[in-house]
This record gives structure tokens, sequence and C-alpha cells, in this order.
């Protein structure tokens, strides 16, 4: 029948003896609420989606002053399941750690039963990633997936002894307590570089500080770059409004068919989620998927055209990449723009935006045309406060991609040695040695 998936995607590995379970009946999996059922309000607790729990809150996050079932909120620790979506950025595992809000549908609040470690489910479902992703691709339709408890119900899996579960979970925790830390240095990272965009460029507060005579909050040197008033249309004087394209080049370069390299390493919209590129492919050129055509270099800022709202951007932090043609690729017309076209582009507004203008297009993969973003609206000010706002921001992104780089390796070791202890391939010691050589 079309949409059923394959049986082996319900039956992953395992070599423990034990009698297999479904692994529906392993946990109590909690939906969140119905948009409709939920009533917003200016303040209040958030209301927690995909988007949230990817790049934290924002001005586009929903909020209420309600009381719902205590099932659905969240508090720091609960692990979640986002079991509908685009199979590739959001179908997935996480934990929440932003404090307490409330759970949004199309996600599970899941809770092990007892007798199940807490971390050792949290690796299982790890483990099961691949299988839950290709589910949600077998059953995609409007370009949407999604993983039912249903699927839950068929997918059979085996439990070792609790000790073993813990031995497991220990071995694997100290290589995902520094993911965690380095994902939480590099979003605290994030988050005080974009609050410092919005206070310069959004809400202007240094030249309202001016304005009214009150202490800027920053250094002499730096506030005097700032205006001290407001122009006839409310911009501060001397600052005008414009767009991306006063700022950077839109897919500049190309491969051609008369002059490319041999072979390529690809990053395709798949690929890249809420500013992480997470993992490339290496293709001889004449292998290279046909879309393998855009190229960007360090210090571009690249911005997914198809689905805009799947959040499929990053900063570029290295030479030698090639992207996908349903990529932008926004190249800063000189360096002390950089920053700036990455935070302005990728504003969760701007991407609300362009999420809007795509929905307008409809058809199973909606999307906009590179140049609706590059005439994403910024404020064009000064060289010298861009170039201050460089200089704050710019050890902090370098800082969030040597954190992503070194990420990337501890993931790859995870990913190594995770399949192989969840399936009982490799035992806990084995495993150590591993973790201890690397």
């Amino acid at each position: 029948m079309a949409g059923d998936a394959p049986s082996e995607l319900y039956a992953p590995a395992f070599n423990f003896g034990a009698d297999p379970q479904p692994l529906l009946h392993l946990a109590e999996w909690i939906n969140g609420l119905a948009f409709k059922n939920i009533a917003f309000t200016d303040d209040g607790l958030p209301v927690v989606k995909i988007a949230e729990i990817k790049s934290g809150f924002s001005d586009a996050t929903k909020r209420t002053n309600g009381v719902y079932d205590d099932r659905v909120r969240l508090r720091n620790g609960d692990l979640l399941f986002c079991w509908s979506g685009q199979p590739e950025t959001s179908i997935g595992t996480f934990v929440w750690d932003k404090g307490d809000a409330w759970l949004n549908q199309h996600i599970f609040r899941v809770l092990p039963g007892n007798g199940i470690d807490r971390r050792f489910f949290r690796f299982l479902m790890l483990y099961l990633q691949p299988n839950f992703q290709e589910i949600a691709r077998n059953k995609q339709t409007t370009g949407l997936g999604h993983v039912t408890k249903g699927d839950l119900g068929i997918m059979m899996v085996q439990l070792p002894s609790r000790r073993e579960q813990e031995r497991i979970a220990g071995a694997l925790q100290a290589v995902q307590d520094k993911l965690d830390l380095n994902r939480q240095m590099a979003a605290t990272l994030e988050e005080t570089a974009r609050a410092l965009f919005k206070s310069w460029f959004v809400d202007f507060d240094p030249v309202h500080a001016k304005a009214g005579g009150r202490d800027t909050g920053q250094s002499a040197e730096i506030a005097a770059l700032f205006p001290d008033r407001f122009d006839d249309e409310g911009l501060p004087d001397g600052w005008r409004s414009g767009s991306l394209d006063d700022l950077a080049d839109t897919n500049s370069e190309s491969w051609k068919a008369s002059s490319h390299p041999e072979e390529v390493e690809y990053v395709d919209l798949s690929n890249c989620k809420w500013g992480n590129i997470d993992g490339t492919a290496q293709y001889r050129w004449e292998d290279a998927p046909s879309r393998a055509r855009r190229i960007a270099r360090a210090g571009d800022t690249i911005f997914g055209t198809v689905r805009p709202g799947n959040g499929s951007y990053a900063f570029v932090g290295r030479e030698g990449l090639t992207v996908s043609t349903g990529f932008a690729v926004l190249r800063p017309k000189e360096v002390i723009y950089r920053e700036i076209v990455y935070f302005a582009a990728t504003s969760i507004d701007n991407i609300r935006w362009l999420e809007q203008l795509a929905a307008g297009h409809g058809g199973a993969y909606p999307a906009v045309n590179p140049d609706k973003v590059s005439a994403t609206a910024v404020v064009v000010v000064c060289k010298k406060v861009a170039q201050a706002f460089s200089t704050a921001t710019a050890d902090m992104i370098d800082r969030i991609e040597l954190l992503k780089r070194e990420s990337s390796e501890l993931e790859q070791l995870r990913d190594m040695i995770l399949p192989k202890l969840l399936s009982g391939e490799l035992r806990v010691a084995g495993a150590q040695s591993v973790i201890a050589v690397a």
C-alpha cells in the first residue's frame, strides 16, 4: 500500500538477548496542546514549537497566561520527541533546557517507564533516529512527514538490564555532556550577539538614550558613533532604510560546466538546520547532484529558499563548500558587514516574513526567489558603526564556529559508538577504551 514503511524500519538491530517490546509501551508519549485551544497573551509562559526547541525564544514566540494540563507543562530536563515536520530538520529527540513552558502539538513529552534509565532512553531514541526519519520520509505527502503512536507500537526494541542501561548511559554521557555544553555556549553567544544587533539596528537603543540625555551603556568611544536624534522618518539621523542588496551580493559565484573542480564538498538543504551545517557529502563532479552549483566562502551566509520557515540557514565558517541551488548565498560586499548580513537575514522575524511569502506560492515545495532574501529590509548605517558592531561580535561568531567544529568531531565519536552500544554489538568496556583513546 502506498505510504506504508518497509518492515525493517520497525525492526532495528538489537543483540541483548531480551524479549522484543514495542517502543510505545516503554514510555508515556504526551502530545502537546493544539494551537486553536490556546488563549494567547502578550506575556506569560512561552508555547514551545520546533522553532523554540531549535533556536530558543524570539519575538515570534507565542505566550499565554492560561492554565492547562500539567502533563504538557515543560520543565528543564524533559525529554521531547518531535514527531511531525520535515524529516531531515524537524523529526528528532531533544532535551528541554529553557525553563517552564507549555508544549505545542506535534511534539511528545516522553516519560520513560519504571525501571528504565532516563539517560539510556535518550540514547535509545538517538539510536532509532534514522528509523524515525525514514518512516517520516516514507509517509510524506505535502512535504511534511510524521511518526505516529501506531508506528511506535510496531517498532520492536530490546532492553538490556537496568544495570547495563546505566553502564551504557554512563559511557556515552561524558561525550553527550560536552556536546550539550558546547551547544549551550554557542546558543548563549549567538543570543548575545543577536540581542546587540536588535538593540543597535532595530530598537535603536543607543540613539534613544543619547536623544534623551541618558547613558547608552556603551563605552564613550562607541557611544560617540551614534546619532543623538531621529529624522522625520523615525530613523537615526544620517541612517537610511535599505536592504541586504546594499550590503551583500547574492549568488555571486557558481560552478560552470567549463570550469569546475574534480570533487565538491556539498551542503544540501537537509544538512543545514537553524545555523548548523550537520554534515557534508563528498562527490566527484560527474556524480554530484545537479543542484550542487553554488560556491560558498568563509564569511558568507547561506539561506534556504525552499520552505524558509524550516530554518535552513548557516554562517559559513570555512572555505571549500559547494551548496545547493536551493540556497541564497549572501556575500558581504565588505568584511565589516559580515555579521550584520548574517543576523539581518536570519532574524526570526525575517524568517517568518519569508515563510509567509513562500506560503503564498502554494504547492508541495513553497519557496521564495533568492531576490526576496536579498530584499530583506535593513537600516544602512555609517561604516564606523558597522565596523564597531563587527568588532563587538566577530569573536563571538568565530568562537561559535570553533565550538561547532569541536562538536562535529564529538558527534562523529558518539555516532560511531552509540549504535554499537545500543544494539548490543559492543559492550561498555570496549566503548570506554575507544573514548579514552579519542
